[in-house]
């Protein structure tokens, strides 16, 4: 899935479905890092079951991890270093 918004992390319908609620609140737009790296840490941990991953269990996390370094990488690109 491509992200167009590096400070968001997207989720496929069945995928948010299948993961809302778990550890937060999980839409198909995500903003909060902090609950979406917590997932991340946590579906790791999780039965591979169509349940809770639909697309499948390591796609899933990968695609997350990939956003969620998406994003800080945006971020970083962002901060303004003072000498």
């Amino acid at each position: 899935m491509s992200n167009a918004h590096p400070d968001t992390i997207e989720l496929l319908p069945r995928t948010a479905e299948a993961l809302n609620e778990l550890v937060c609140y999980v839409g198909t737009q995500n903003v909060s890092m902090e609950n979406m790296a917590w997932l991340w840490f946590v579906a790791k941990h999780l039965p591979d079951s169509e349940r809770y991953f639909p697309h499948g269990k390591w796609a899933t996390i990968q695609e997350i991890e990939a956003q969620l370094v998406l994003a800080a990488q945006h971020a970083a690109a962002n901060v303004e270093l003072k000498p």
